[in-house]
């Protein structure tokens, strides 16, 4: 039995992310696709625009076998941390062969060169960048201009691959595998479409998940308790139409008709009384908010009205709009550096959904696995997993309050299985 990886946010899913699951399948030859999906907090430093249950059935509906839930202190986290957390739970599962992953290169060669530089730092290589670092270039630039004088001729076409998110997060992986010396094989695919930055939906219909979320969040469809149904042949409804997989298309029309398109500002009230609910000199106890970053946000919080215009506030011009808003987010969910997922991973992950075909695997773990699989119930209470619970609870409160709905809990959630037709 051949089994491959997909690690996601599905935020959310489109024809982008279709053609990838397709792809990856047909060309590996796999026989089970296991889906590693973030929760309902994702790596920009955001929710997601829908909470992670629909996103296990886009998931499902797209193909996947097993989906999992990436835990918050990863999801939520820089590139490595990302990287290194999903990484870790994939190679302690034991039976994932590939992990596929879409990129702008479209080339293992050059993430091959790199994470062998980076892991292996030879001794010229290590020379060049403590000169960067002791002339004062901040870390980045220091490696890129050691890397940049390491290798020369290739530099240009080597290089190319730091400067787009989803190769920088493609060579994460790579770096992470080789960390945790583990046999998984990354694989990667020509991203299809749109850049994965751009906000404007594409006319070839493989549009990015900023665009996608862009439309749904301006329509304000579901933002209001007030808000009236839409027909399936509202405007919006034709032109999202021509960017979502055929078979998630009838799932869309549902959602964006009963639930409440999630943004960062949604949670801006709770974010403000937890900002001024903290000692003064302690913002720096929080993942990836340095002793800096902290000063500053305790500077400013009398200026802050909401999270949007707090972030840009925040901005300089050495600290990147997405880092900021992953540190303030870790505040909102009281994720301190202590909590910071080790190389090794979690001992256990949550299912979130699976396939009727889905027994090989689970019989695959449980023979060479390293970790434990679980549903729900008493597992919840596992201090491992109490990030991951608050979170989630959290989001459920702005969810059901927007939607007007019944709270649900996480433990009363099963795991999803595909609808039949």
């Amino acid at each position: 039995m051949k089994t491959i990886a997909i690690i996601a946010e599905l935020n959310p899913a489109h024809n982008g992310h279709a053609w990838l699951f397709e792809n990856a399948r047909r060309l590996s030859g796999a026989d089970q696709l296991i889906v590693l999906l973030s929760g309902n907090f994702v790596q920009r430093g955001e929710p997601s625009v829908f909470d992670k249950y629909l996103r296990t059935e886009m998931a499902l509906l797209m193909g996947a076998d097993l989906v999992l839930e990436l835990p918050v202190a990863a999801a939520a986290g820089s590139a490595r941390r990302f990287a290194e957390g999903a990484c870790s739970i994939l190679d302690k599962l034991g039976c994932v062969d590939e992990l596929w992953f879409g990129s702008e290169s479209g080339n293992m060669e050059p993430f091959f060169r790199l994470s062998a530089i980076l892991s292996e730092e030879p001794n010229e290589f290590r020379a060049l960048l403590q000169k960067g670092l002791s002339n004062g270039l901040p870390f980045a630039a220091a490696r890129e201009t050691a890397l940049r004088a390491y290798l020369q001729d290739d530099a240009d076409s080597i290089l190319s691959v730091l400067r787009t998110s989803n190769n920088i997060l493609g060579l994460e992986y790579c770096l992470a595998l080789k960390r945790l010396r583990s046999s998984i094989r990354p694989q990667t695919l020509l991203r299809q479409g749109s850049s994965h930055t751009d906000t404007d939906l594409s006319a070839d219909g493989f549009s990015s998940a900023s665009s996608i979320r862009k439309q749904i969040l301006a329509q304000n469809l579901s933002m209001s308790e007030n808000a009236p149904g839409l027909s399936g042949n509202h405007p919006f409804f034709v032109s999202l139409k021509n960017h979502v997989p055929p078979t998630l298309y009838p799932l869309y029309n549902q959602i964006l008709n009963r639930e409440p398109a999630i943004s960062a500002n949604c949670f801006s009230d709770m974010l403000r009384y937890v900002l001024w609910h903290t000692e003064a000199g302690s913002f720096s106890q929080y993942m990836d908010v340095s002793e800096d970053l902290g000063n500053r946000i305790e500077e400013l919080r009398p200026h802050y009205t909401d999270i949007d215009s707090f972030a840009l506030l925040l901005k300089t011009k050495d600290r990147s709009l997405t880092h900021i808003r992953r540190a303030l987010l870790h505040i909102l969910l009281d994720i301190s550096k202590d909590q910071a997922l080790p190389l090794s991973g979690p001992d256990s992950v949550r299912i979130l959904g699976r396939s009727s075909n889905a027994a090989p695997l689970f019989s695959a773990c449980k023979k060479r696995g390293r970790l434990t699989l679980f549903s729900g119930g008493a597992a919840l209470n596992d201090p491992q997993y109490a990030a991951d619970l608050f979170s989630s609870h959290l989001y459920e409160s702005v969810r059901s309050k927007m939607s007007g709905t019944i709270f649900r809990s996480e433990f009363s959630r099963t795991v999803l299985m595909p609808k039949q037709p």
